[in-house]
């Protein structure tokens, strides 16, 4: 499912490893948090080679609790609410019957716009909706220095945060496309084509301020990319435990991102239940109907949170 068929466990582990110590270092006015941590009832035999790779290569904080103590839920919430700063405060609602382990990552992003709106020139401007009704929302206004792509079909803007360390990367369809199907027709050949396309600009931007969160099952999502033997009694999870049936229950993420005239705060937690030349001044850019968003590392490509802002009006 994630393209490492030609990699070995040990390898795979290394490079996320590698990832996890060296994000939080790139840029000083960057904060970067990846957290992971493993719930497990206190009733359930766990291999110690599980949990000590999860602690050497993922930093993973492990952890047995007694399930059937309603506190543990707080437990595992509190954990979640601080890695997040607060963005995302609870993950878990309750520890169900058959549930055995939680496997829980949390990632926090905050960081600066390379070069920061204005908040005075922040103005009333009309987004259009899917639909093609339009609200009135606050767009944030600047000439700035930024990247573009733009074929038949979308139009992409790339927004460097402090020292180009980071970046957000914006993908607003043509008239006549929806971010739906723009959505639905992305994959990582036209993702490549769009990064390596985008060219340096200086213009006007006006892009709208927008803050919301998000809550969803990605058990569906997860066993069309390929994970549905993990969810079935087919699974094999010896590795956790060499005579228990086990197999996931549910994957439950939950996400967090504000954008401002400053920059971007953003977080996310998902649970694993197991159960160039001078040219003419270009015309403003304006961001005004729905859009993908992704939060890259520039250097490594690397996306830490990606999604679609359909209203930004809308908050969850």
């Amino acid at each position: 499912m994630l393209n490492f068929n030609n990699l070995t466990q040990d390898q795979v582990n290394t490079y996320y490893q590698t990832l996890l110590n060296n994000l939080p270092e790139l840029d000083p006015n960057t904060t970067v948090k990846i957290a992971n941590s493993i719930w497990y009832n206190q009733n359930l035999s766990v291999l110690p080679q599980f949990l000590q790779t999860n602690n050497t290569y993922f930093n993973a904080k492990v952890q047995s609790l007694d399930f059937s103590n309603s506190s543990s839920v707080n437990t595992i919430n509190s954990w979640v609410n601080t890695q997040t700063n607060g963005a995302i405060p609870s993950i878990v609602n309750q520890i169900q019957a058959g549930d055995e382990m939680y496997l829980v990552n949390a990632i926090y992003f905050k960081s600066i716009w390379n070069e920061k709106f204005d908040p005075a020139k922040t103005i009333p401007l009309p987004f259009t909706l899917a639909d093609n009704s339009q609200v009135q929302t606050s767009f944030m206004d600047g000439k700035i220095d930024f990247k573009r792509y733009d074929n038949s079909e979308v139009h992409v803007f790339e927004l460097p945060y402090s020292n180009n360390r980071y970046s957000m990367v914006i993908a607003m369809p043509e008239t006549g496309t929806s971010v739906t199907q723009l959505a639905a027709g992305l994959d990582s050949a036209k993702w490549n084509l769009w990064i390596n396309s985008l060219n340096p600009i200086n213009s006007e931007l006006k892009l709208p301020k927008f803050k919301f969160s998000y809550s969803a099952s990605l058990n569906g999502p997860l066993a069309e990319l390929g994970m549905g033997i993990a969810f079935s009694n087919a699974a094999d999870f010896s590795g956790i435990n060499a005579t228990l049936p086990l197999q996931i229950s549910r994957v439950d993420h939950k996400a967090y991102i504000d954008v401002d005239e400053s920059g971007t705060t953003a977080a996310a937690a998902t649970v694993v239940v197991v159960g160039t030349a001078a040219a003419p001044i270009p015309p403003p850019t304006v961001i005004d109907h729905p859009f993908i968003f992704v939060i890259r590392q520039v250097n490594t490509g690397l996306i830490l949170f990606a999604g679609v802002m359909n209203n930004p009006l809308q908050t969850d």
